[in-house]
């Protein structure tokens, strides 16, 4: 699911600042926030992310010049017990049930100011699992650090964030199961049997500055760099770095109407590989319309034009479109999200670049007062820009996940949850190789608990 949330992050720029405008004149949406997001995370295999890196959706509690400083800091602890039909990536279809455990823990810490506001969380844990044929387990470590600046006409956001995912000693669960890696690799040999994890580290580090041009105008730029390291031995994959800048100006034409440009560059290298490095411009021209008080429409598009170079095939270069478009409906006490957006991105570790096409949609429904009801559903097709690929068994890569999840909370500091979730990984054709299978499918049912300790005051 890296995948997704890594690579909306321009176009997740590109919106929020249109936001940013329409913030600053007479039109305001009561859209519920909740409604608002493009790609919602609700895992219930793990707690929320402790280490988010798509901008615009880490939102920090606001206040204002006159309110005191505050602060807390907040435990919590997560269990879910369940079975999964493929919890070690076996390629194909698996009828055997395996027992699956999360055991995670989580420290956040909030501080907030009159003007800025900080945030810390972490998160630790790790997942096992027993069947008849294999078992093993796997741990996760996140971390991330936010800092927003606010002054009268616009602000300054800071994220970091650092995730290390390490490998069981036996078989490892597949990148659709975990819910954190967009790893896609393969043990050597003719073909290849298994699709499994092997342990990373991720780093990426952004900032963004929005500013308030006029009533009705603002621009806002951003800088970002991320890193992927793969720690296996043995197993055919791409480290990645990606350096990326935006710029961006946005006019509001009326109290329902908003229009934009953006500008977005990218540079992705693939150190310890022969692939080479990646550069891509791409220009997009966006519309925003608030089509009532609870439903917003957006869309973009523009041309992006990528050229390669570095490695052991001759440079290329493409002209190629880059677009999304968001569509957020929101009642009382529930709301649905569409999005779509097509982008240059690192190749999900199966390409050194590819050009991905991804498709989220979710809905929610509060039940009650206490019982909450999410549907999540989701499409993403890499297709490689560079004609290097990891040694995988297809010759494309293509992901679908379904999910839904009942909830309810039993108080201010315990919560339940009851789960199913669908994956499904398809990597094309096996180009004439006989015996075998280029897709790995996956089912899994859990029910958890989330306790938080008491909040403990810093003040």
């Amino acid at each position: 699911m890296l995948l997704f949330f890594l690579t909306v992050a321009g176009s997740v720029w590109a919106q929020s600042s249109i936001d940013e405008s329409r913030a600053s004149s007479e039109a305001q949406s009561d859209v519920p926030s909740e409604a608002q997001s493009d790609v919602p995370s609700e895992d219930p295999s793990s707690p929320p992310d402790a280490a988010d890196t798509t901008p615009g959706t880490d939102e920090l509690p606001s206040g204002s010049s006159q309110e005191p400083s505050r602060g807390f800091l907040e435990i919590g602890l997560h269990a879910s017990e369940g079975v999964d039909t493929n919890p070690a990536g076996i390629l194909g279809s698996s009828s055997q049930l395996s027992s699956l455990t999360h055991l995670f823990g989580s420290l956040d810490l909030l501080k907030i100011r009159p003007r800025s506001q900080t945030a810390v969380d972490y998160l630790g844990g790790g997942t096992f699992w027993e069947g008849t044929a294999t078992s093993g387990h796997y741990n996760q470590q996140q971390l991330g650090v936010r800092e927003r600046i606010r002054w009268s006409r616009g602000q300054l956001n800071v994220r970091d964030s650092f995730q290390y995912f390490g490998e069981g000693d036996l078989a490892r669960p597949s990148v659709a199961g975990s819910g954190g890696n967009d790893s896609l690799t393969a043990d050597s040999g003719d073909p290849p049997s298994e699709v499994s994890h092997q342990a990373y580290i991720t780093h990426v580090s952004m900032a963004d500055l929005g500013e308030a041009l006029t009533r009705r105008s603002s621009a806002n730029v951003g800088v970002s760099y991320s890193l992927t390291n793969y720690l296996g031995n043995g197993e055919s994959s791409f480290d990645s770095r990606q350096a990326s800048a935006i710029a961006g100006f946005y006019h509001q034409l009326g109290r329902r109407d908003s229009v934009g440009i953006s500008y977005r560059f990218q540079n992705l290298e693939f150190p310890n590989s022969s692939a080479g490095h990646l550069f891509a411009n791409s220009t997009m021209f966006i519309f925003h319309r608030t089509i009532s008080a609870r439903m917003d429409f957006l869309v973009g598009a523009g041309p992006e034009l990528v050229t390669t170079g570095g490695g052991k095939g001759p440079g290329t270069t493409q002209l190629n479109a880059t677009a999304q478009a968001s569509l957020l409906y929101g009642w009382k006490r529930s709301g649905v999200s569409l999005a779509y957006n097509r982008l240059v991105t690192s190749g999900a570790d199966v390409y050194a670049g590819a050009t991905s096409d991804i498709v989220s949609a979710s809905a929610y429904r509060e039940i009650f007062r206490s019982w909450r009801a999410t549907v999540n559903g989701g499409y993403a097709r890499a297709t490689g820009i560079n004609l290097i690929s990891a040694t995988i068994p297809g010759s494309s890569y293509r992901y679908v996940f379904a999910s839904t999840t009942i909830r309810h909370r039993f108080g201010s500091a315990l919560s339940g949850f009851a789960s199913y979730q669908f994956n499904n990984e398809n990597f094309g054709n096996c180009s004439g190789q006989s015996n075998c299978t280029a897709q790995t499918r996956q089912q899994s049912v859990l029910i958890g608990l989330d306790w938080y300790l008491r909040r403990v005051p810093l003040d």
